[in-house]
């Protein structure tokens, strides 16, 4: 993740402070004793610049790493986003203490905010105070050089600034969790019992995804509330080049998120390509306005999506200069209505009823040569030799300009992604007929499995042209299913 001094690192800190804690959690099963640990490891950070205290569960390391390229960065941002903590809240000292927060709200007027970060910096590194003020408010002389450097050291000013952090962040997504469960008991009390929202629910997609543990580890089965993926590297590839991603919005339940890209090889590795689109996405999406919640909006949301799906192949392009690239298809689903989006030959399709119905369309020569005539059956792209030749993907070029569109929620009961690793290995009806007859817990699995195993045959197009056969797993796979259904029909089966 390239690192970047906008308003964002804050909230990259405080998931990354939110992170931390559950996965201590996972592995102690002790939430004070978690606690412990999550200030212990940024501290850590602040002291001996190192993020070896951070567990490995959910490859918290890695995590950090993908998020801040050094510790220092990280530094850097946890002392800012404590300033902003202190000027705007200052700490609950104890009688006769010196008040350290009083210390940075004196040296931010006498100086700025810039000044207090490098006066506490040194300090940390350092043990030097001389960039603390000397002075009161209204210019009543007070030695705060003096006066910190009596009674607190750089260990109890990085134990204060780690102890900080963690408790209010903690407590403020707790908190927002709190709201978010309040407000649905209130709209439904009189039809859900004893309803919580569990604000410690890990989504292992995402950890996989920003530790690149997706694209290490051969196969990946994840889920998140009704939003499911599966992932194989194939029988043929040795690198896995998909990368996928499936979200619940922080501040909304009800907005959720599916990407699938697959990375296409060049001078650099195709997995590049697929992981920096997914997890800027990501981050975007998390990071959504609260205007968009708004049903009138999803317009307007579609557009803000459509944009920053080109902002994101241009960073792309910009960073491998066409070296690196890679498909894409997502979706977001909002109250009302799904947005889908997509560069390149991965599918979205959606099904309800026993029908199913492709909403994309591939940007390739061969979906060119169907649509033509050239190619009379749909099928038959499959067998193509020139299958995969794409004509659109994201990172070739700059100004990309992808296919975006609107369908109503009410349309389908489940929405599937795929990258071309399953679409070329099973057809359309193949796909119809396990959907049908698979339970959505399963579902995306059992199309890769499928996808994995099953072998394709033609005989009535000439071999010049077409491959007379496709094995089982030829490409690495990924499909992303998001079960619309409602529960009580969930509770029934399909």
């Amino acid at each position: 993740m390239e690192f970047n001094e906008t308003t964002n690192n804050q909230q990259l800190l405080e998931s990354l402070i939110v992170d931390t804690y559950l996965s201590f959690c996972q592995k102690l099963k002790d939430p004070e004793a978690a606690r412990t640990h999550t200030i212990f490891a940024f501290k850590k950070i602040l002291t001996a610049d190192t993020i070896e205290a951070f567990t490995r569960t959910n490859n918290m390391r890695n995590i950090i790493k993908s998020i801040f390229p050094s510790p220092d960065i990280c530094k850097y941002t946890m002392v800012n986003n404590f300033i902003d903590m202190i000027l705007r809240n200052p700490l609950k000292e104890k009688p006769n203490e010196i008040k350290f927060s009083d210390a940075i709200i004196v040296t931010n007027n006498s100086y700025g905010k810039n000044h207090v970060a490098s006066a506490i910096k040194e300090v940390l590194e350092k043990d030097n105070y001389e960039h603390f003020s000397r002075f009161y408010k209204h210019n009543k002389q007070y030695n705060y050089r003096n006066a910190l450097k009596e009674s607190v050291t750089s260990e109890d000013m990085a134990d204060i600034i780690a102890n900080t952090l963690t408790n209010r962040v903690l407590q403020k997504a707790y908190q927002e969790t709190e709201n978010v469960s309040n407000k649905i008991n209130n709209q439904y009390e009189s039809q859900i019992n004893n309803f919580q929202i569990d604000p410690y629910t890990l989504n292992q997609c995402k950890l996989d995804l920003l530790s690149r543990e997706q694209q290490n580890i051969p196969r990946h089965d994840y889920c998140l509330d009704n939003l499911y993926v599966s992932m194989d590297l194939g029988n043929k590839k040795e690198n896995q080049e998909d990368s996928a991603i499936i979200l619940t919005h922080p501040q909304n339940p009800d907005f959720k998120m599916l990407v699938v890209a697959d990375g296409m090889g060049g001078l650099m590795a195709g997995e590049e390509a697929s992981f920096f689109i997914t997890s800027q996405i990501t981050n975007w999406f998390e990071h959504l306005d609260p205007q968009y919640f708004a049903a009138k909006n999803t317009g307007i949301l579609s557009q803000c999506f459509n944009e920053e799906i080109q902002n994101i192949n241009n960073r792309l392009y910009d960073t491998y200069r066409g070296n690196s690239s890679s498909t894409f298809v997502g979706c977001i689903v909002s109250e009302k209505e799904t947005i889908v989006s997509h560069v390149g030959d991965s599918r979205a399709y959606i099904f309800k009823q026993g029908e199913l119905q492709q909403l994309t369309k591939d940007d390739s020569l061969c979906y060119c040569q169907y649509q033509g005539g050239i190619i009379k059956q749909k099928d038959d792209i499959r067998f193509h030799k020139d299958s995969n030749v794409v004509t659109k993907a994201m990172g070739l070029k700059e100004d990309i300009t992808p296919h975006t569109s609107t369908i109503h929620n009410s349309d389908y009961d489940t929405l599937l992604l795929f990258s071309d690793g399953v679409t070329d290995c099973i057809s359309d009806n193949q796909i119809k007929a396990i959907t049908t007859h698979t339970d959505i817990q399963s579902l995306a699995k059992t199309l890769v499995d499928t996808a994995k195993t099953n072998n394709s045959y033609q005989n009535h197009l000439p071999l010049d042209t077409y491959y007379s056969n496709i094995p089982g797993g030829k490409d690495n796979m990924t499909a992303a299913v998001y079960d619309n259904r409602p529960k009580n029909l969930e509770e029934e089966g399909r």
